[in-house]
């Protein structure tokens, strides 16, 4: 098996633990929120661009 489909494999395997799990303003497990971090600072009126980062769920909060 290629790396590509045990990578896939895997995957698929927890994707339900994962999905709608982590978006903001929480990161993810035993990680501080983005009310204490404020990585993203004050985003009003900005463009947002979402590449790649899962099904967009953490778009519902910066919007």
């Amino acid at each position: 098996m290629d790396a590509l489909k045990i990578n896939k494999k895997g995957w698929d395997r927890v994707a339900g633990d994962f999905f709608a799990a982590t978006a903001l303003p929480g990161y993810g497990p035993f990680t501080p929120a983005e009310k204490e971090l404020k990585l993203f600072g004050d985003v009003r009126g900005k463009k947002i661009l979402e590449i790649g980062c899962g099904s967009d769920h953490s778009l519902k909060y910066l919007h």
